[in-house]
Parts: C-alpha cells; sequence; structure tokens
C-alpha cells in the first residue's frame, strides 16, 4: 500500500480571483503614474524616468487593461508583481530623497501588500493539492501550507467531487476536488486513511 496520496483542488471563485488580479494591477499602476508625474518635475532627468518608470508602467497597464489572459499564467503573474514591487520601491527612495517621509512609507507599505498578494496569488493560480502522508496531512492555503495530524482527524470521505475531512472537536474541512482515483485506489485510500486514524487514536 502506498504512504502518500494527494488529491488537487478546484478553486470555483478562480475568476473572481483572476477579475481582483487586474484590479490590483491598475491600481498599483495608479500609483506608479503619480511617481511618474512626481519625478518628471523633479531635477531628475526625464531619460531616466522615462527608461525605468514609464516603458514599464505602461506595459504593465497594456496588459492588465487590454491583454489581462497573459495573468492568468502563475508566472506571468508573478514576474510583473515582482517588477511592481521594484518600481515602487524605487518610488519610495525617490519621495525619501525628497524628504516626503509619509508617501515614501505609503509606497513601502504598497510594495508590501503587493508582495503578499502577489505570494497568495502563485499558490492559487498553481495547481495546488492536498497530501495525505502517513503522518500528517497537509491542506494549502492562500498564504501557508495547512498541517493537521491523524489524530486530530475523526473520518475522511470524498463524494461527489467534495472532499471532507472531519476533525474529532467536531467541525471539518471541506472543499471541491478533482476526484481521479479508480475503484481500486478509492479502496487502497480509504484503507490508508483508516489505519492512520487508527494507528494515531
Amino acid at each position: 500500500m502506498l504512504n502518500h496520496y494527494y488529491v488537487r483542488l478546484i478553486h470555483d471563485n478562480i475568476e473572481k480571483r483572476y477579475k481582483q488580479c487586474r484590479a490590483m494591477h491598475i491600481m498599483v499602476c495608479f500609483f506608479l503614474f503619480f511617481l511618474i508625474v512626481q519625478t518628471a518635475f523633479s531635477q531628475s532627468g526625464l531619460d531616466i524616468t522615462f527608461f525605468m518608470l514609464v516603458i514599464p508602467t505602461l506595459m504593465i497597464a497594456f496588459v492588465a487593461l487590454i491583454n489581462s489572459k497573459n495573468l492568468r499564467h502563475s508566472y506571468n503573474n508573478s514576474i510583473f508583481r515582482i517588477i511592481e514591487i521594484g518600481l515602487l520601491l524605487s518610488g519610495a527612495e525617490f519621495f525619501k530623497t525628497q524628504h516626503n517621509w509619509m508617501i515614501a512609507f505609503l509606497f513601502v507599505m504598497i510594495a508590501i501588500f503587493i508582495g503578499v498578494i502577489g505570494w497568495m496569488e502563485f499558490r492559487i493560480f498553481n495547481k495546488q493539492f492536498i497530501d495525505f502522508f502517513d503522518k500528517q496531512i497537509i491542506i494549502p492555503q492562500a498564504l501557508f501550507n495547512h498541517k493537521k495530524n491523524w489524530a486530530d482527524i475523526h473520518h475522511v470521505i470524498i463524494i461527489n467531487n467534495y472532499i471532507t475531512i472531519e476533525y474529532k472537536n467536531n467541525t471539518f474541512f471541506q472543499h471541491q476536488v478533482y476526484d481521479s482515483f479508480t475503484d481500486i485506489e478509492r479502496i487502497n485510500f480509504y484503507n490508508f486513511c483508516e489505519q492512520c486514524i487508527q494507528r494515531n487514536s
């Protein structure tokens, strides 16, 4: 019998996530355009402004507004998030040199926020699996994986493409999954779960 099983999660709100992702890119562009206007009226050279700020910002705006399907690929989206974080931190440095400490702090906070959002998007837009090991169950969440010991588990069942993990404290976890088990694999999976529960009870 195998000592590792897994089922792939289905995110039923993925389209909503994609729309939120696009909206966040557009929001960042507003801050970057504000930065471009400020640098244009500063003593900085316009050539630096154009190549370091204008081109990447216009590229992000174009993709978010016109070609947002590219953002559905987690790696493409992550690249744009990294560019945005770099530009926002550059903006924070610029406002720091201008002694606009509050705006500099705001840009740092936005960069951190976008970093967290980017990490969540990378996890959600990629395939996520619930892993069943002989020692514990690992359930992916938006920011990190949640580990549950078999000692806390009362029952595990998959019905109608939904997995339900029932805990001994009368709570449960339920999520839609791709049920790709064959009849034999399903029997082996249930036997595996039962043995793990009994072994740790």
